[in-house]
């Protein structure tokens, strides 16, 4: 049998301050019987548990668009080469018009470099 009743909150951090809990087991003739019982505990009403989610309304697309990309899209034009350097460790150069970008797929220095 279960029994429920109000509201319980059941993750996060606010179940180790506001769920007390308690776990009894008795050994019967037919086999062993367990209780579990959770209560939440009184909480300051002014301030509200973490899992209170506030949606706000969009915002209009075109002051977005606006912000991010204050000049047209069609003039940024991007190319990618990638260079192995060493076949042993997989070190990478990602070669990009606008910047030079190094990729490691180890922790360890390069031994080809040394």
């Amino acid at each position: 049998m279960k029994f429920k009743d109000g509201y319980m909150i059941s993750s996060g951090y606010p179940v180790k301050e506001y769920i007390d809990s308690a776990v009894r087991h008795v050994l019967l003739r037919h086999g062993v019987l367990g209780i579990k019982v959770k209560i939440m505990l009184d909480w300051d009403p002014m301030t509200p548990l973490p899992d209170l989610v506030t949606i706000h309304p969009p915002k209009d697309e075109e002051e977005f668009k606006e912000k991010l990309f204050p000049q047209p899209i069609s003039r940024f034009r991007f190319w990618f080469r990638a260079i192995m350097l060493c076949p042993q460790t997989s070190l990478y150069y990602l070669l990009c018009s606008s910047a030079l970008i190094y990729i490691s797929r180890t922790i360890t220095g390069c031994p080809c470099m040394n």
